[in-house]
C-alpha cells in the first residue's frame, strides 16, 4: 500500500516538474522574443529617422511598408494581437533613465 502511494506521489512530482520546466521554457522564449521585437523596432526607428532626416522618400516609403508587414505577419503568427503584450513587457523591464521616474 505505500509502495503504490510513494509511486503515485513519484508521478505527481515528476509530471510538476515537467510542466514548470515547460512553463519557464515559454517564459524564457517570451523575454527572448519581446526583446528582439525592442531592437528591431529601434533599430527601424533609426533607419526611418535617417531616410526622413536626409529626405529619401523612397526609402522611408519602403521601411513604412516593411512595418506594415511584419505587424501583420505577427499578428497572423499569433493568432491575433497578442504578441503586443510582449511589448509592453519588456518596456516596462527597460531601467528607467532617471532613478525617480516610473
Amino acid at each position: 500500500m505505500t509502495l503504490v502511494l510513494i509511486s503515485r506521489n513519484a508521478k505527481e512530482r515528476e509530471e510538476a516538474s515537467r510542466k514548470l520546466r515547460a512553463e519557464q521554457g515559454q517564459r524564457e522564449d517570451a523575454r527572448y522574443r519581446s526583446q528582439l521585437i525592442l531592437i528591431a523596432g529601434g533599430t527601424w526607428l533609426l533607419f526611418m529617422l535617417g531616410a526622413l532626416l536626409t529626405r529619401s522618400w523612397k526609402i522611408a516609403l519602403a521601411l513604412a511598408v516593411a512595418l506594415v508587414v511584419v505587424t501583420g505577419w505577427f499578428t497572423y503568427a499569433e493568432s491575433g494581437f497578442g504578441w503586443t503584450e510582449l511589448v509592453a513587457r519588456a518596456v516596462k523591464g527597460l531601467p528607467s533613465p532617471l532613478p525617480f521616474t516610473m
